[in-house]
């Protein structure tokens, strides 16, 4: 069965990227997402043995659906879902 991103609206496992979202910081700045494989966080992870995401799906170089574990955030480099770096439901 297929799981539907509630933002771009398509099959999360199935799709190569999803929307590219600007990403609002808490001092009114914008910020770019970053693409699945150019994460800092995970300089050891080696995109031969998986071209997508574990947890989201999106093949290398797409953007992350929102709330995906692995998704790093562009301003403090941490996991995005955790930090408290941009602005609530961005």
């Amino acid at each position: 069965m297929p799981v539907i991103c509630q933002y771009c609206r398509r099959d999360m496992q199935r799709t190569k990227s999803c929307d590219e979202f600007i990403i609002g910081s808490n001092d009114g700045k914008d910020f770019h997402p970053i693409p699945f494989g150019k994460e800092t966080r995970f300089d050891d992870y080696n995109p031969v043995f998986s071209d997508t995401c574990p947890d989201c799906g999106v093949r290398f170089g797409g953007f992350h659906h929102p709330g995906c574990d692995w998704e790093e955030c562009p301003i403090c480099h941490e996991q995005i879902i955790s930090c408290y770096c941009h602005e609530e439901g961005e």
